[in-house]
């Protein structure tokens, strides 16, 4: 998905370009991995609020999250 093209992006910026296809095996790996250990699997909080932010630049990601957090602190 969009946070492999991402990454091979960097990596190719970095002048060590990977596969995309590669990257995105290798990264659900280590998401199945860290999803499924037996010592503090990493998963999201109960309460926790996702933002998908996927076509978005950096400040409509910020704007988008401020505007849920004052949404939050209106309804508290």
């Amino acid at each position: 998905g969009e946070r492999a093209r991402r990454r091979c992006l960097e990596l190719e910026k970095k002048g060590m370009p990977e596969p995309c296809d590669k990257v995105l095996r290798e990264m659900k790996e280590r998401d199945y991995q860290d999803t499924h250990r037996a010592a503090s699997p990493l998963r999201p909080a109960d309460d926790a609020v996702t933002v998908d932010t996927t076509n978005n630049t950096l400040e409509e990601s910020v704007a988008e999250i401020k505007r849920m957090a004052l949404e939050a602190i209106d309804r508290s």
